[in-house]
């Protein structure tokens, strides 16, 4: 059975470079080798720390299209976002007034 990291990040006990055996930190949505002790996966799944799964990664969300914070973005980085949106705009504009066209656009 495959086990998949829930918490932030876990220490387990594996197999490292041949027989060598040593505790590595798997980070979230990684999915722990077969060879961690049962002990281990047991206290893991006690916690809620994993989760039992198919072996398969976590799927990664796709980021989202209009998830730009256009309160940090300089004068440049609007005209560009603006281009890049198929907004046209006054190039002139100071930075508020570009926010603000690109807002109302959407």
């Amino acid at each position: 059975m495959a086990y998949r990291v829930l918490a932030g990040m876990v220490s387990a006990e594996t197999k490292v470079q041949g027989e060598s055996r040593a505790v590595v930190d798997f980070l979230r949505g990684a999915v722990l080798p077969d060879d961690v002790p049962a002990e281990q996966i047991e206290s893991f799944l006690a916690r809620g720390l994993i989760e039992a799964g198919d072996g398969s990664p976590e799927p990664q969300p796709e980021p989202e299209p209009d998830g730009v914070d256009l309160s940090e973005l300089d004068k440049d980085a609007l005209l560009a976002l603006a281009d890049e949106r198929g907004i046209t705009v006054d190039r002139r504009l100071g930075e508020d007034k570009l926010r603000a066209a690109i807002q109302e656009a959407e």
